[in-house]
C-alpha cells in the first residue's frame, strides 16, 4: 500500500492549501505539521503541542501542556447546538464538501496506482 499523497487545494477566497501525506520519513520528525504563511508572517504547529511564529526580525513559540487537536471542543460545540437546538457548529454543505473532495481524492489515487 502506498502511503504517500499530495494534495493541492484553491479556495473560493482565493488562498491555497497543500497537503502532504508522508509515511516515509523519520518517526523522530512531528508526526503531524501544519505551516501558515500570510501577510509576511509565518507559523507553524509540531504535533498540536509547539507553535513557531516568524513575524518579524524576532521568532517566537509556545508549547502546550498537553496536546490538544481540539476533539473535546468539537464534540462540546455539537451537544451544545443539540441541547439548544442551535446551528450545527460545522454547516453541513462544508461537511458534504469534505466527504465528495476525501471520495474525489480516492478515486485519482485509486487510478493512479493502475
Amino acid at each position: 500500500m502506498n502511503d504517500i499523497a499530495h494534495l493541492s487545494l484553491a479556495f473560493a477566497d482565493g488562498s491555497t492549501a497543500v497537503v502532504h501525506y508522508l509515511s516515509n520519513g523519520s518517526r523522530a520528525f512531528p508526526k503531524e505539521r501544519i505551516e501558515c504563511f500570510w501577510d509576511g508572517r509565518t507559523a507553524a504547529i509540531d504535533n498540536w503541542r509547539r507553535l513557531l511564529g516568524y513575524d518579524g526580525a524576532m521568532p517566537w513559540n509556545e508549547r502546550a501542556r498537553r496536546m490538544d487537536k481540539g476533539h473535546m471542543a468539537e464534540v462540546a460545540a455539537w451537544m451544545n447546538a443539540i441541547h439548544t437546538d442551535g446551528a450545527a457548529p460545522i454547516p453541513p454543505e462544508e461537511l458534504f464538501e469534505v466527504s465528495r473532495l476525501a471520495i474525489r481524492v480516492e478515486k485519482i489515487a485509486a487510478q493512479a496506482k493502475r
